[in-house]
């Protein structure tokens, strides 16, 4: 007896490939790292600094590092 053809998936239209690119990308993305950088700086390193030498020296020992980590990414030639 003859086997139907197998069927391949539907094509995929432009609706879910922007789909799959927001979850992994952004949504993804921003759970997994941006998350883990945000609980790390203001969670820990803000916080530990802040109750040894007060709110505003805190915030601003935290801004430093924060910054010289982020500045030379606005130097970079290709964003994408």
């Amino acid at each position: 007896m003859r086997r139907p053809p197998e069927r391949s998936s539907a094509p995929r239209g432009w609706g879910s490939v922007v789909g799959d690119h927001q979850f992994v990308d952004v949504i993804f993305g921003a759970l997994l790292i941006n998350l883990r950088a945000e609980t790390a700086w203001s969670g820990f390193t803000q916080s530990r600094l802040m109750e040894r030498h007060g709110v505003l020296p805190g915030a601003l020992l935290t801004a430093l590092p924060l910054a010289a980590i982020h500045v030379p990414l606005s130097f970079e030639g290709n964003w994408t």
